[in-house]
């Protein structure tokens, strides 16, 4: 199981790419479990499924994901 900074690294690389390159963050939007599960090796558990959100001005998210021990990637 990766460590919570192999986790965050992994979330860092995910953002960077998708500021960065408007065809990943389309296909990123359409189907994340594919993408993440084929471009950065991320398999989600049975039962559970992602939702990619993209924040909008003035709206503001604060996401508070489960603690260290169930948090997946």
């Amino acid at each position: 199981m990766p460590s919570p900074n192999d986790k965050f690294e992994l979330y860092r690389q995910i953002l960077e790419r998708a500021w960065s390159d408007p065809d990943f963050k389309a296909r990123l939007l359409a189907n994340p479990e594919q993408v993440l599960a084929k471009e950065f090796n991320i398999k989600l558990a049975a039962g559970q499924s992602i939702t990619v959100l993209v924040q909008t001005e003035p709206q503001n998210l604060l996401h508070l994901p489960p603690g260290p021990e169930e948090f997946i990637c």
